[in-house]
């Protein structure tokens, strides 16, 4: 910001024609008029300084358009990672109350029992019969 000051010489000219005028009274204190002059410069600083906040506060918007988007994508697939843990969580479940229902039904005392019989196996202390064969007399 540039000051241009008017000083005394102005007042001596002003004096001079107040002389001529017939007023001879010298003013008491010297008159100096502060004139504001607007150079080029200080737009250009002006509109330096709105162009770096503009480009700061468009930064700033587009960061946050971003971050929030970047963040709705990453909800969203946490979601749907939630929802597929659950699914495979409640195959698992149903999957485990099968097999302990089978095993409860394998080791049954019954089914145990069925299966050693049918397999051949003769519980302890019982008694052993012997299949004879008979064969054909021809006397007979």
């Amino acid at each position: 910001m540039s000051m241009v000051t008017l000083d005394r010489k102005v007042n001596r000219s002003t004096s001079a024609s107040r002389r001529s005028a017939g007023l001879t009274a010298i003013p008491a204190a010297p008159v100096k008029v502060q004139v504001k002059a607007r150079t080029k410069s200080r737009q250009r600083v002006m509109q330096y300084v709105l162009t770096r906040a503009g480009m700061f506060v468009g930064f700033l918007v587009i960061g946050n358009v971003s971050a929030t988007v970047v963040g709705n994508m990453v909800l969203q697939s946490k979601s749907n990672d939630v929802v597929v843990a659950s699914r495979r969580f409640a195959d698992a479940k149903a999957a485990e109350s099968r097999l302990m229902k089978d095993v409860e039904l394998l080791s049954n005392s019954v089914a145990i029992q069925d299966w050693a019989l049918a397999n051949g196996f003769v519980p302890q202390g019982a008694p052993v019969v012997l299949a004879s064969v008979q064969t054909a007399s021809p006397e007979q």
